[in-house]
């Protein structure tokens, strides 16, 4: 791993710990009576791992397939276009667990973390990321576009690059009739 690589996983989340959970935390009552950096530090693992996965398979796997061309090279090798993707996703897995790893231990070494069952919460920083680990880059469809435009030259190579249903538009569905 590089030194910005890992700068970079714990640059945001430490900010937010500290002057967010120390700064902000300390002129906002208790609720129930945990401190607001307690409440804080959950979600900053979660954040920590969710985005560290995104980022990796999103920006990161595009520049490496487009912009680097690390993917022709590697698939000149005997592997195919599928162990290349398992393999960028095996590797947005492990740097998103060693994200919230690091986020985990820093929120343990300011004493937020307590209890020896806190460590369960590793697993489920596991189960947070696989979800993220599936996101794909999309627009809005332009297979409309004529032939040859900038636009229809990006849904193509995002069709080829990434398989069909990649341009399709993310859609989010949540039944709120009990909230």
């Amino acid at each position: 791993l590089a030194v910005t690589s890992i700068l970079g996983n714990l640059a945001d989340p430490m900010f937010y710990m500290l002057a967010l959970g120390f700064g902000l935390g300390s002129l906002l009552p208790k609720v129930d009576g945990m401190p607001y950096i307690t409440f804080l530090a959950a979600g900053t693992v979660c954040f920590s791992t969710m985005n560290t996965a995104t980022f990796e398979t999103l920006y990161s796997a595009f520049s490496r397939m487009h912009v680097q061309k690390t993917w022709d090279a590697i698939v000149n090798a005997p592997v195919g276009l599928d162990d290349v993707v398992l393999a960028e996703l095996v590797w947005a897995a492990a740097k998103s667990f060693l994200s919230g790893l690091a986020i985990f231990l820093v929120i343990w070494a300011l004493g937020l973390v307590t209890m020896p069952t806190a460590l369960l919460a590793l697993a489920v920083v596991i189960v947070l990321a696989i979800p993220m680990l599936s996101l794909r880059q999309g627009f809005a469809d332009d297979s409309g576009k004529p032939e040859g435009s900038p636009s229809r030259i990006a849904y193509d190579l995002r069709a080829e690059g990434f398989g069909p249903g990649v341009n399709g538009p993310f859609l989010v569905v949540a039944d709120l009739s009990e909230a």
